[in-house]
């Protein structure tokens, strides 16, 4: 860890510790010295109720003569609920109406609630921040080293309701002293497309055309962060992909996930931190995944180099879902290409985007609502572009 915290607390031999001080040497101690015992109950090695057991016993052991049984009870309640939920912020991860969580500082907690952002009443004193920092980091295995000091993970199984996606950006790259953490939240009962209409993303002829679009061809929704384009693609795949069909999801964090379909996988590249030596790009998938007989190919988000991978899926005759950001319907294409080409400089992008026609619908989001949605419908020789007809 990259963070000055103080240690254990020190108090006289005679004083009597509070329950946030033992819960502060208890934090301090199960991301430092008893890690392990957060990795093997978060790997199934060791049960809920045995950690707590054991935490437990080495709460009464290690800290028992300096605190009164009143003491020692709420630190076994607030211990329990940091480790298994996240402190602080669990009331915000529990409201059905907040999306989104960013820690700015230790007195700035912000959230988009309903889609308009706002401060929370939250506070953390600094120390306190930086331990949750370092909790949060040792709970999902990620190393916050300054080779790591900015990542993005998953943790699919501490809320019963979501899969939270954190973006962890540490100190060495921020203008101020302490990391900033932005969660995402994303429900396992995720919104069906009939949902989706009721809530005003789109209305039930828009819904109805995009599943039958995307039943027999490419799809690709754009827009910027937070627009719902993760929403709209596991409505409009739950939708459109008949249990027939076999199809392989891609994505570097699980976002999208099945309810149903009984031939839907899901994979994500295993990425080299701290001392592993072990990686699996995105590249290594997608390449063995065009051997594996898929009908359906899904990137979860193209972002980067993937965008050579999707568009191989795609000129080898996969119908393919994908998101990504973008300005516009007839614009978001293009900076596929520059991604693309990034990774293969060979190919010209008049080449890459007459690979790209075979994405036949372009869809673009604008605060959580489909604003614009193109068809591709050929190739504009002398311009040297793909044709659209814009048809919302």
């Amino acid at each position: 860890m990259v963070f000055n915290n103080k240690k254990s607390i020190v108090t006289p031999e005679t004083a009597m510790l509070t329950a946030d001080e033992l819960l502060a040497n208890m934090v301090e101690d199960y991301t430092g010295i008893r890690q392990k015992d957060i990795a093997d109950v978060r790997r199934g090695i060791i049960t809920q109720n045995a950690f707590l057991k054991s935490a437990e016993k080495y709460l009464r052991e290690t800290y028992g003569k300096k605190a009164a049984e009143e003491e020692l009870r709420k630190t076994l309640e607030m211990f329990e609920q940091y480790i298994f939920g996240y402190y602080k912020l669990q009331k915000l991860l529990d409201d059905k109406e907040i999306s989104d969580i960013r820690m700015v500082s230790p007195g700035c907690i912000r959230c988009k609630r309903l889609g308009e952002r706002e401060t929370t009443d939250i506070v953390f004193d600094k120390d306190e921040y930086n331990r949750f920092i370092e909790f949060v980091a040792s709970k999902n295995q990620i190393n916050t080293s300054n080779v790591n000091a900015i990542q993005t993970f998953t943790d699919a199984k501490s809320h019963p309701d979501y899969h939270l996606r954190f973006t962890l950006a540490m100190p060495i790259l921020n203008s101020v002293e302490n990391a900033y953490l932005h969660i995402r939240k994303f429900p396992r009962d995720f919104p069906e497309m009939e949902e989706l209409v009721k809530m005003g993303m789109l209305s039930q002829k828009t819904a109805d055309y995009l599943v039958e679009r995307a039943k027999s061809g490419s799809v690709f929704i754009c827009g910027k962060s937070g627009a719902g384009k993760s929403y709209l693609l596991n409505a409009l795949k739950e939708k459109a992909i008949s249990p027939k069909y076999s199809c392989l999801v891609i994505q570097e964090n699980d976002e999208l996930t099945t309810k149903s379909h009984p031939e839907m996988m899901f994979m994500h590249p295993l990425i080299n931190r701290g001392e592993s030596k072990v990686e699996y790009t995105l590249d290594d998938i997608s390449t063995a995944a065009l051997l594996m007989d898929f009908d359906y190919f899904i990137i979860g988000e193209t972002k980067g180099e993937e965008a050579l991978d999707l568009l191989n899926a795609s000129f080898t005759g996969h119908i393919c879902y994908s998101t990504g950001h973008g300005e516009s319907s007839q614009t978001a294409l293009d900076k596929v290409v520059v991604n693309a080409m990034k990774k293969n400089n060979k190919l010209s992008k008049s080449e890459i985007l007459k690979m790209l026609l075979s994405f036949r619908t372009i869809v673009f989001m604008e605060n959580f609502k489909v604003a614009e949605i193109s068809e591709a419908e050929g190739w504009l020789e002398e311009e040297q572009r793909i044709r659209y007809r814009r048809v919302i």
